[in-house]
C-alpha cells in the first residue's frame, strides 16, 4: 500500500489519515501478530510503507490485544525514505535529490503554517506532525540503504534540527559507525540473520561501542516475530554484550520512540515479562513464561514455544 498515494488523495493529518486506514494496514488475526503475542512481545510499533518518501506515522500496538485497545498511541514516529525503494518513474520523486526536495519543501510549508503545503502536483502531506517533528515532540525515521543516503540524512536530520532515526541499510550504517555516533541519532536495524556476513553480524556491538542508541526489528506481520531473539542471539554470538543485547529489544525502543513509561519493565508499569531459563539472548534460552498485564498468558505457554 502506497501511503503517499493516499495523502494526496486525502490532504489530512497524518495520524488521522493512518488511523483510518489502519484496518487494511494491519490485520490484527495475521499468524505473525498472533506468534508475536505467543511469543512474549508486549508492544509493537507499526511502521507505514518504507517506499513512500513520507509515508506518514507510525502506531503503538499491542498484540494480541482486544481490537478495542488498538491503536495505544496513533503517532509514535514521522516515517520517510531517501532509498530507490521510494524513486518512481512517473512522478516525483525519480532521484534522492529530489527526495530530499520534497522533505525540505513540506518542512519548510509546516514551518510556516501554509496550509497549500509543497508544490509537488496533489501531493500535499497535512504540516501538523511535520510541525510536531521539528517540535522534537516525535522522531522523524528516515531509511536509508547506501552510504552516501546515510550522509545526506545526517545532514538533513542536523539542517531541521530534528530527533533522527536512521532505518536500515546494515552495510551502509556499518560504514558510518562514527558520524552516525557524532551526530547523536539512533538506528533501527534492519533483520539480522545467520546468512548476513561477520560485518553486519558484528554492527549491534560497533553501536554499543560506539554508544549509539540501537533497537532490533522484524517484518511481522509479514514474517515471524520470533526472530527478534534470534537476531540478539546472533549479535551476541559476534560480540555483543548480552545486557546490551536484551536492551535493544527492550528499553532501547523506548528511548527511540519516546514511547510511554507504562512500556518499560518499571514500578508501576504494566507488568509485561518473559521468563526465561537460561541467557535469554542465547539460542539455548527456554521461555517457560509470559505474564501480560499482570497475568500469565496461558497462550504462550501452549504455543509460544
Amino acid at each position: 500500500m502506497n501511503f503517499a498515494d493516499l495523502i494526496a488523495r486525502h490532504p489530512t493529518d497524518l495520524g488521522d489519515f493512518l488511523l483510518r486506514d489502519l484496518e487494511i494496514a494491519v490485520d490484527v488475526f495475521d499468524a505473525g501478530w498472533a506468534h508475536a503475542a505467543r511469543a512474549g512481545v508486549g508492544y509493537a510499533v507499526f511502521a507505514p510503507d518504507e517506499e513512500a518518501v513520507l509515508g506518514g506515522t507510525a502506531v503503538l500496538l499491542r498484540p494480541g490485544a482486544p481490537l478495542l485497545e488498538l491503536p495505544l498511541r496513533r503517532a509514535v514516529a514521522l516515517f520517510g525514505s531517501i532509498a530507490p525503494s521510494a524513486y518512481r518513474r512517473d512522478r516525483e520523486p525519480q532521484s534522492r535529490t529530489n527526495a530530499l526536495a520534497m522533505i525540505r519543501s513540506a518542512f519548510a510549508a509546516a514551518a510556516r503554517s501554509d496550509p497549500a503545503g509543497p508544490d509537488y502536483r496533489d501531493w500535499r502531506p497535512d504540516g501538523t506532525v511535520l510541525r510536531a517533528v521539528l517540535a522534537k515532540e516525535l522522531p522523524f525515521a528516515l531509511r536509508v540503504e547506501s552510504a552516501s543516503d546515510v550522509d545526506h540524512a545526517l545532514a538533513l536530520f542536523a539542517e531541521l534540527r530534528v530527533t533522527g532515526i536512521l532505518v536500515g541499510g546494515n552495510s551502509a550504517v556499518a560504514e558510518r559507525v562514527a558520524p552516525v555516533a557524532a551526530a547523536g541519532v539512533s538506528v533501527v536495524l534492519d533483520p539480522l540473520s545467520a546468512a548476513d556476513t561477520d560485518r553486519l553480524l558484528e554492527l549491534p556491538a560497533a553501536l554499543a561501542a560506539a554508544k549509539v542508541p540501537f533497537a532490533f526489528a522484524s517484518r511481522a506481520p509479514r514474517s515471524i516475530e520470533s526472530g527478534l531473539y534470534d537476531q540478539a542471539a546472533l549479535a551476541v554470538l559476534h560480540g555483543l554484550d548480552p545486557r546490551a543485547a536484551w536492551q535493544a529489544l527492550t528499553a532501547a525502543p523506548v528511548a527511540i520512540y519516546k514511547l510511554p513509561a507504562s512500556t518499560a519493565l518499571a514500578v508501576g508499569a504494566s507488568a509485561d515479562f518473559n521468563v526465561f531459563v537460561g541467557d535469554p539472548a542465547s539460542f539455548t534460552a527456554h521461555r517457560v513464561q509470559v505474564v501480560r498485564g499482570g497475568r500469565i498468558d496461558i497462550r504462550a505457554l501452549v504455543f509460544g514455544n
